[in-house]
């Protein structure tokens, strides 16, 4: 990696950011133009490299297409609404899950090693926040959530080659009497 000097008494303003793989560019303007370059973390993209208690959802890294149907909050029962959903790690010790898709969201999935047990937390572009048990095992991915206001629960199957997800959502008033609530399809785009 290879430094430019810096006269200290330049005056610098951050134009912009570039994000490489493994640098971060930033653009400097003054009177001493030039690239500082400071090291990032490289992608971390092999289970070595990241905690383990997280390895096996590797499998969902990368971005995927989205399709909800069969929707209780639609208008019309047979609409679909499409958008974009990515799973990345977050240093390596956590998976950030982002669903661009109304009501956008942003979820933290952790790990409990002691009780094998995961956790996401979420919180969406409508101010919602919530905590949801997970379980991810033999090809099926749930989520559930037993709170006062009323209950919730996902199960998605993971194809074969790992390229798709088809699930469901379900919601009880009381944990006895599950209504479904919408089908969802995550289709992978990107690795």
């Amino acid at each position: 990696m290879q430094f430019y000097p810096i006269d200290a008494s330049t005056c610098f303003h951050y134009n912009r950011w570039e994000k490489s793989d493994h640098h971060l560019k930033f653009l400097l303007t003054g009177r001493t133009k030039g690239y500082y370059e400071a090291m990032t973390q490289p992608k971390q993209n092999s289970p070595s490299q990241l905690n383990p208690a997280l390895s096996q959802l590797q499998l969902l890294i990368g971005e995927w297409n989205v399709e909800v149907s069969h929707a209780s909050f639609l208008p019309d029962p047979q609409a679909t609404q499409t958008g974009r959903a990515s799973f990345e790690w977050l240093d390596g010790a956590f998976i950030v899950f982002r669903d661009h898709s109304p009501p956008q969201s942003t979820s933290v999935i952790g790990r409990n090693e002691a009780l094998d047990t995961y956790r996401m937390l979420y919180y969406d572009s409508r101010g919602v926040s919530r905590i949801y048990d997970m379980s991810f095992s033999e090809g099926v991915w749930k989520l559930w959530r037993e709170d006062p206001d009323f209950f919730q629960r996902f199960e998605g199957k993971i194809s074969d080659d790992g390229n798709s997800i088809t699930g469901y959502w379900e919601i009880a008033a009381d944990g006895t009497e599950w209504k479904h609530d919408f089908d969802i399809t995550y289709t992978r785009s990107r690795p």
